[in-house]
C-alpha cells in the first residue's frame, strides 16, 4: 500500500482523502438537513462509477499515466523545436539573416530545398551507420601472396606468417644455390 501510494499523484491523494472524509462525515451525521440527500446520492454515484472503472487504484494509475504522456509530449515537442531551430527547417533564420534573398538566383536555398538537403544528409548518415554495423570484415582468410603488409586484406598474424614464409623461401633458395655452387666446383 505504501508503494502504491508513492505512485499516486498528490492531487489524486487529496481527492481520495476528501472523499473518505465526506463519507465518514455523512455516516456520522444524524439524519437532519446537514447532509442533503442530493449530496449523498452524488457521492454514491461517484463511488459506483469509480468501482465500475476498476477502483481508486486504477483511477490513480490512469491519472498518472495521462500526466506522464503530457510530459512526454512536451519533451518531444521541445526536442522538435530545438531541431527545427538548429537546422532552420522553417526558413525563418535564413529570411532574417538574408532578407529578400531566400529562393532567388544567387541567394539562399528555398525552405523546401534546404529540407531536402538536410534529409539527404540525415539519410547518408543513417546509411553509413548501417553499413558500418552490418559489414562483415571477416577474420582475414586471404592467401599468403596477398598478405604483403596491408592489414585491410589480412590479419596481423597472416601478415607475420607471410613474412616468415618469405624469409624461409629466401633461405631455402640461398641454401640450394650454395649447395649447387658447391657441387659444381
Amino acid at each position: 500500500s505504501v508503494a502504491a501510494a508513492s505512485l499516486v499523484s498528490p492531487a489524486v491523494q487529496r481527492s481520495s482523502v476528501a472523499f473518505a472524509r465526506a463519507r465518514t462525515a455523512r455516516a456520522a451525521a444524524p439524519d437532519d438537513d446537514a447532509a442533503s440527500p442530493t449530496d449523498s446520492s452524488l457521492l454514491d454515484a461517484f463511488q459506483e462509477r469509480i468501482d465500475e472503472e476498476g477502483g481508486a487504484t486504477r483511477l490513480r494509475l490512469s491519472t498518472d499515466a495521462s500526466r506522464l504522456s503530457r510530459g512526454a509530449g512536451k519533451i518531444i515537442g521541445d526536442a522538435g523545436s530545438a531541431v527545427n531551430k538548429a537546422l532552420d527547417l522553417d526558413g525563418q533564420a535564413a529570411e532574417k539573416n538574408y532578407p529578400g534573398r531566400v529562393g532567388t538566383p544567387g541567394g539562399v536555398l528555398e525552405t523546401g530545398g534546404w529540407r531536402l538537403t538536410v534529409g539527404f544528409a540525415a539519410a547518408t548518415i543513417v546509411f553509413a551507420l548501417y553499413a558500418a554495423a552490418t559489414t562483415d570484415f571477416g577474420d582475414g582468410g586471404a592467401d599468403a601472396a596477398s598478405c604483403t603488409g596491408d592489414e585491410s586484406l589480412c590479419t596481423r598474424k597472416e601478415i607475420e606468417n607471410s613474412r616468415l614464409a618469405e624469409i624461409v623461401a629466401r633461405n631455402n633458395e640461398r641454401a640450394l644455390s650454395s649447395s649447387l655452387a658447391g657441387r659444381q666446383e
